[in-house]
C-alpha cells in the first residue's frame, strides 16, 4: 500500500498506542500531526529514525524527501511529541 494512499484513506483521527506503565489509547489529528512533524525538519526526524533504528526510513527519504518521511512516520504511528521528547533527551 502506498503511504500517500494510506494517509488519504485514513480517517482524520487515528488511534495510536504507546507504552507506559499501562497502555493508553490516544487519538491524533493527522493533519495537525503532519504539520508538526514537518515543522520539526529533516535533521531531527532522520536523527530520530536512525537512533530508534526504524527500518526503511532512509529509502523513503531518498525517494520522497521530507513529505514522504513524514507520511512514513505517521504510518508507523510516530507522533511529534515522541520526536520532541527524544530530541530534548539528546540536548
Amino acid at each position: 500500500m502506498d503511504i500517500r494512499n494510506f494517509i488519504e484513506t485514513t480517517p482524520p483521527f487515528v488511534e495510536t498506542r504507546f507504552a507506559d506503565e499501562a497502555k493508553q489509547l490516544v487519538l491524533i489529528d493527522i493533519t495537525e500531526e503532519r504539520k508538526k512533524l514537518l515543522d520539526l525538519g529533516t535533521r531531527k526526524l532522520r536523527q530520530f529514525c536512525k537512533e530508534r533504528q526504524i527500518q526503511g526510513y532512509s529509502t523513503v527519504y531518498n525517494r520522497k524527501k521530507l513529505d514522504g518521511l513524514v507520511d512514513f512516520l505517521i504510518a508507523q504511528q510516530v507522533t511529534s511529541a515522541q520526536v520532541v521528547e527524544f530530541v530534548e533527551m539528546l540536548a
